[in-house]
């Protein structure tokens, strides 16, 4: 059969103005259902962009964080247990030895 005289379901509508795109079964509509549920393999090689933008640094310049501007209210309970977790400085001394290993 000549490809004009196809039935619709055989050659998915397929023009020259619509694009191509690549899949697992080879070039494919653009907007197809193959197109975008069986896309090609990804390659295993790494490209190198040679005309890359180099890499920001970090931290910014001139970039700080705003002070936060809301207050926490803790009820008796949690301040009792915030109190419980605090410890002085030779305490923080005697627990960091204690657990090097």
């Amino acid at each position: 059969m000549k490809a004009e005289s196809l039935p619709f379901i055989c050659t998915m509508n397929i023009s020259t103005a619509k694009p191509l795109v690549d899949s697992i079964f080879g070039k494919v509509q653009a907007g197809s259902v193959l197109s975008y549920q069986q896309p090609p393999p990804p390659s295993d090689c790494v490209v190198i962009h040679e005309d890359a933008p180099p890499l920001p640094s970090v931290p910014l310049e001139d970039y700080y964080l705003n002070p936060s501007e809301y207050s926490f209210v803790s009820t008796h309970q949690e301040q009792l247990h915030l109190t419980s977790l605090s410890v002085t400085l030779s305490q923080s001394h005697l627990i960091e030895e204690a657990t090097r290993c």
